[in-house]
């Protein structure tokens, strides 16, 4: 998926972590380990901090 365009990390306040993953597979079990504890650490700092998760992958691509 080395073709895909991301998006601009400004408009997130450059709080932005990706994953790559080939389409129809699963995410590397070292991926989701680091990313579930990234979101730990995020969601612990405050109350109202929130996450989001876009898949860009399947249909309609």
């Amino acid at each position: 998926l080395v073709g895909e365009k991301g998006y601009d990390p400004k408009y997130f306040h450059y709080r932005v972590e990706r994953i790559f993953i080939d389409d129809h597979n699963v995410p590397a079990l070292e991926d989701m380990l680091k990313f579930t504890a990234s979101v730990r650490e995020w969601m612990s700092q405050d109350e109202k901090n929130i996450i989001a998760i876009h898949c860009k992958g399947g249909k309609g691509r």
